[in-house]
């Protein structure tokens, strides 16, 4: 969520009572100085936070057009122009999102999602397109994310779905299933694997493949910007 930015009202014009002739001269020169200082105030540069929030928006404008080389240049922009900020830690994931979901590069989204956690390290966002990234090669750490993503967020049904299939992955299959039945319980039509469950007698639920159900989301914000 980006911070939003309130105007400050100007002050009402000095007005001063005619007290005598001699005065009058001067109100010309206040009513000047005012206009020569409001004129400064709105001609500011923009600050670095604001430059920020523009290369953000252009980026995601950049990325929904197809434009992936001009998204990276305004994402790498915002966290040139803020770093460490909120909008850092958004440029970062959604550069994560570019590479994994656009441009199929597992390597260096990982990366980006590792850059805006060490931001902010409970985005779950970020923690959870990790996760999904980390499945196929390394479900250990799938897993830890997972479990990471269930504390913060504990009616997250995705995450105990993705869950449930990391632990059948690791052959703990009882934690697995568990876990799946969580995932259905909190969101029965999260997955076709949930008509497979009773809820009021069985734990026991057909082997499915994460594959289907273990898509990255591809929006920003939490400010928003998440899908």
């Amino acid at each position: 969520m980006h911070p939003g930015y309130n105007l400050e009202g100007r002050p009402h014009p000095y007005k001063r009572k005619r007290e005598h002739l001699r005065k009058v001269a001067i109100v010309p020169t206040l009513v000047l100085l005012a206009f020569v200082a409001s004129a400064c105030l709105f001609s500011k540069s923009p600050t670095s936070a604001q430059k920020a929030a523009t290369a953000l928006a252009q980026g995601l404008s950049a990325q929904k057009s197809g434009n992936y080389s001009t998204a990276v240049t305004d994402y790498n922009q915002v966290v040139t122009d803020s770093p460490g900020s909120a909008d850092a830690t958004y440029a970062y994931y959604d550069l994560g999102t570019l590479y994994q979901i656009d441009l199929g590069n597992l390597a260096q989204s990982e990366i980006e999602y590792r850059a805006a956690i060490a931001l902010s390290p409970n985005y779950v966002p970020a923690l959870f397109n990790l996760a999904v990234a980390e499945t196929p090669a390394s479900p250990v750490e799938a897993e830890s994310l997972y479990q990471q993503i269930i504390t913060i967020d504990p009616k997250y049904a995705a995450a105990y779905l993705n869950l449930g299939f990391a632990e059948k992955t690791l052959h703990d299959t009882r934690t697995g299933d568990a876990n799946i039945k969580e995932a259905c319980v909190l969101d029965p039509t999260i997955s076709g694997t949930c008509r497979t469950i009773s809820t009021a007698t069985s734990t026991t639920i057909a082997t499915t493949t994460p594959t289907s159900t273990a898509k990255a989301t591809t929006t920003t914000t939490a400010k928003t910007s998440t899908t």
